[in-house]
Formats: structure tokens, sequence, C-alpha cells
């Protein structure tokens, strides 16, 4: 390829040289970019000019793919780095996690964690049954769970149980995050 002019347009020929190129120079390029985007608060414009803005919000599932925040309610025998760590082993940063132990959760209001365009999860360990708000629903993971099937007002709700019990620990906080990004519904920080 010869240097280009600013507003000259390259045909098929180069277009093919120059992606390959990119993808042969730069292969993790495309979690770069997207990463830049999604923190620009323009990753919606990028997928529509590539025509893909559909795999960004499905209305049939209202699942939207993003760098948000996971919320964690309720109590766990894990010390706060322990948590941390575990988070960070799937390069997902503390800025991104709220963790609301079980003292927190009874002043939660629920109302919050409605139709909220900055959260991605909820993980639930054990909760006390009254909270603020839960519009008269036996307890707060009863609330979450009939209004994030019913009417999709919710984030996916994960229910973390060992031995048959709400429990969070090491291993099914770390099962759960690991879902999460497979399942596309949290993208990992930059390294």
């Amino acid at each position: 390829m010869s240097k280009m002019k600013i507003n000259e347009k390259l045909d098929e020929k180069s277009m093919n040289i120059l992606e390959g190129r990119i993808i042969n120079l730069q292969p993790n390029m495309l979690r770069y970019v997207l990463n830049q985007a999604n923190n620009g608060g323009y990753l919606y414009e990028l997928l529509k000019l590539m025509k893909l803005e559909h795999i960004l919000f499905d209305v049939n599932e209202k699942k939207t793919v993003n760098m948000n925040k996971v919320y964690i309610l309720g109590a766990t025998k894990l010390a706060l780095n322990d948590m941390s760590n575990i988070f960070k082993s799937y390069n997902i940063s503390n800025k991104r996690i709220c963790y609301y132990d079980y003292v927190k959760v009874k002043n939660l209001d629920a109302q919050i964690l409605k139709n909220s365009n900055t959260i991605c999860a909820i993980i639930v360990g054990p909760v006390p049954h009254s909270t603020n708000n839960i519009d008269g629903s036996s307890s707060l993971l009863a609330y979450l769970k009939k209004h994030e099937v019913e009417d999709k007002q919710f984030p996916k709700v994960y229910q973390l149980i060992a031995k048959e019990e709400l429990l969070i620990n090491k291993t099914n906080l770390s099962a759960c995050l690991k879902e999460l990004i497979n399942e596309g519904i949290i993208i990992p920080d930059l390294k």
C-alpha cells in the first residue's frame, strides 16, 4: 500500500491488506477498542457503526454487555481482601464491586437496584428477610427474583448456594464470576 491522503478511500484489496496487518500486529486490539469505547461512553455508537448494536442490548432479555458494577448482597465469611482478590483474578477492579453486608442490606432501599444502567449483576448470599421497599415480598431475594423474571426490572440475580444454603464462599463466588464473564454479562478490565 502506498502513502494515503487524509480523505482518500481504500479499494477492497487494500482494505483486506490493512485488516490483515491490524490483526497480525494487534491481536488484542478489539478488546482494547471496546473497553475504550465503553469507558468513554460511546460503545453503542461504535457497535452501531459496525452494525452490531443488537448484540449490546437484546430487547427480549434486556441483557446489557458492559463494564458496570457487580453488587454483592449478604453475609459472607470471606474477608474483604479475599473477595477483592477473587475479583482481581478475573481482572475486575474494586471500583466495580458494591458490597452490602448483612447489616447494610437491612437498610438498603431495593429501589436503587431497579432499572439501573450502572449494575450488570447482583450476587446474593444470606440476606435479612426485611429490608426497605420490597413491596410486600417475603424477602429481598424473593423481590429481586420476582421482578427479574416478571418484568425484567433488575439485572441478572445470582444466588450463591453451598451445602443447600445461601452462602458466599471462594468457590461459588469464583464460579459465578466465571459464568458472568462467559455469558458476556460483565467484561473484565484492561490488564
